[in-house]
């Protein structure tokens, strides 16, 4: 029989075991799981359920791994399309409807049935967890304040400084903006002002050249002594691009030979999660060809284990990750010297490589709290020097410290979501042509809580749509993804939570012209969707596309402990277990086969 997945607190009770969702009639030593049922198509009449009389087939594993419903053992896995899904094990296969889930969910070189891996597929909206979820779609950040929109950034970045109509202040106000820097190692936390204060005028659009700064407001009066005295009536720091036409100049151009990358990566989103709270975005994605992975597992608890993994194929303190048979120690930072690893190893990290090959970069990091952020928070201890062409430390840091430490989502009637949000497609916008990297985490609004979520749903939909029209499709890759699912709230006390916590969100977009370019590749990369991966096999992945020379020989990689398995020049093996993967034992998902006993014979034999 099949029970689990493995160690996540579970207990294995065969006679009453509702934390999978499946129900378990335990008769002499034989389990048969009895809730996973559908309907099957039936071709010559369309699959309707009235076409076969209404009965309902019994969908089981037996204890050799062979599918088989009703008393008839099937030679090979059919075809997945179903026209009822009334088990939480296979309403996961319907997680769109039908007709947008044929891209999602891609049978068509490989079967997730096939694997000897087999990690559970949840409903996503199980009643082990319903009764915890919301459906949050929307914040409301307006207010009678009308100083709000005193200042008011474009999406191309430009600005404009007027005074509100109905606003209680005078004409009589000054604007300056101030250059902000700083948040790098000793001293993550410390921004500060750099430069002169540079005026700004009104009633007119204007550009600062500045990657991130303060604009500061403030309304003049003349006091009785005569001296020029103000209040501030408006401060807020700003996210931009500077020296764009110097690097316009300078970058070289995106090809399908030399393509860019651009990641959104958002804190604790599980792919179940994406699916239950995402629906516009799922169908987005759907639609425009994403590839989703369906057994992506992480590697790691947190985000930054995760991502140095991610992105620069490295651990750290491999004892403490449960990690010490499954990596070589070439891979992993020793945890006493880790406050200098990341200068030492910077060359291994993605952003690294792409501005060595002469691409622009961006690492636009939502840090959440000041003093927090990937590499920054405890035990690592930051950068000391921008890692990237633009990194937005300072602004976040000032941002948190000085607007934003009650909490608020909002920002001067602004919403937070999408302003960060801008940053990325800004940055993708003004270099769709050019060889680029983005790295994009946001944080705030989920890591905690799963049902913020969909906060993110049509926000996200208008921002790929739009660059989508503006070009960034057409050489880019697109990543969206999660570091791992929700961790802290109180879904993650449930069964289903724990398996979602484990399996995080990863979808890839390739650009048509890479597809018609590396059509192997891009083969192997469907076929190995449904097969058992972690985040070292996106590391390897992602080097192909920063050298995609390594695509025309397709040499394939050897398990090893050294490094993860490209999705492009290998076809993974149906074999492959948590220990190939470098998935530590406590965040496998792979269930085991266990033969059940019969309780009461054992103690008449004793």
């Amino acid at each position: 029989m099949i029970i689990g997945p493995l160690n996540i607190g579970q207990t294995n009770d065969l006679n009453e075991d509702k934390s999978n969702g499946m129900e378990k009639d335990v008769i002499n030593g034989n389990t048969e799981h009895t809730s996973n049922r559908y309907i099957p198509t039936d071709d010559n009449n369309n699959g309707t359920e009235e076409s076969i009389t209404g009965k309902e087939y019994v969908w089981s594993l037996d204890d050799n791994g062979s599918f088989y419903y009703s008393n008839q053992t099937l030679t090979e896995v059919p075809n997945p399309k179903l026209t009822k899904l009334s088990s939480e094990a296979f309403n996961a296969l319907d997680l769109l409807s039908m007709s947008d889930s044929k891209v999602l969910e891609d049978y068509e070189f490989s079967h997730m049935f096939e694997n000897k891996c087999r990690w559970p597929m949840l409903s996503t909206t199980s009643s082990d967890y319903v009764a915890l979820l919301k459906h949050v779609r929307h914040f409301n950040c307006q207010s009678k304040n009308s100083i709000e929109k005193l200042v008011i950034q474009s999406r191309d970045g430009s600005f404009f400084i007027g005074k509100p109509e109905n606003s209680v202040i005078s004409n009589n106000i000054n604007c300056w903006s101030q250059k902000l820097t700083g948040s790098l190692r000793p001293n993550v936390k410390k921004w500060k002002f750099t430069g002169p204060k540079v005026n700004l005028p009104l009633e007119t659009h204007i550009h600062i050249h500045m990657d991130q700064f303060v604009i500061t407001c403030i309304e003049m009066n003349d006091s009785l002594n005569g001296n020029v005295e103000g209040k501030i009536v408006f401060e807020e720091p700003f996210a931009s691009l500077s020296n764009v036409k110097k690097y316009l100049k300078e970058t070289v151009r995106a090809t399908k030979f030399n393509p860019s990358i651009s990641i959104l990566a958002i804190d604790s989103v599980s792919r179940n999660q994406f699916h239950r709270h995402m629906v516009k975005s799922a169908k987005f994605l759907a639609k425009n060809k994403f590839h989703l992975l369906q057994g992506y597992t992480k590697v790691g608890d947190n985000s930054a284990v995760n991502m140095m993994a991610t992105f620069g194929g490295l651990t750290y303190d491999e004892k403490a990750r449960w990690m010490t048979d499954r990596v070589s120690p070439s891979i992993s930072l020793g945890k006493t010297n880790l406050s200098q690893s990341l200068i030492k190893h910077k060359d291994k990290f993605i952003w690294q490589k792409y501005r060595e090959k002469g691409c622009i970069t961006q690492y636009n990091d939502d840090i959440s709290n000041s003093g927090y952020g990937i590499f920054q928070y405890n035990p690592f201890r930051g950068f000391e020097a921008p890692p990237t062409h633009y990194y937005f430390r300072p602004y976040y840091e000032y941002l948190y410290q000085k607007l934003a430490a009650t909490g608020s989502k909002c920002l001067n009637g602004k919403y937070l979501l999408r302003i960060f949000l801008n940053i990325w497609e800004r940055f993708s916008h003004t270099f769709a042509f050019k060889c680029h990297f983005s790295f994009n985490f946001l944080t705030k609004f989920t890591h905690d809580s799963a049902n913020n979520l969909e906060l993110f749903d049509e926000p996200l939909v208008e921002a790929l749509e739009r660059m989508k029209y503006n070009g960034v499709f057409e050489e880019t890759i697109i990543i969206i993804m999660g570091d791992h699912g929700q961790r802290v709230s109180s879904i993650q006390k449930t069964y289903y939570g724990r398996i979602e916590e484990r399996m995080p969100l990863m979808a890839i977009y390739l650009p048509d012209s890479f597809t018609k370019q590396y059509k192997e590749a891009v083969q192997n990369l469907r076929y190995n969707k449904n097969r058992l991966t972690s985040n070292f096999d996106i590391y390897e992945t992602i080097l192909d596309i920063v050298d995609t020379n390594r695509l025309k020989n397709m040499h394939k990689d050897e398990v090893s402990k050294e490094k993860g398995m490209s999705l492009f020049r290998n076809q993974i093996s149906v074999d492959r277990n948590c220990f190939d993967a470098k998935v530590p034992e406590n965040f496998c998902v792979c269930q085991e086969n266990v033969k059940a006993i019969n309780v009461s014979e054992d103690i008449k034999g004793n």
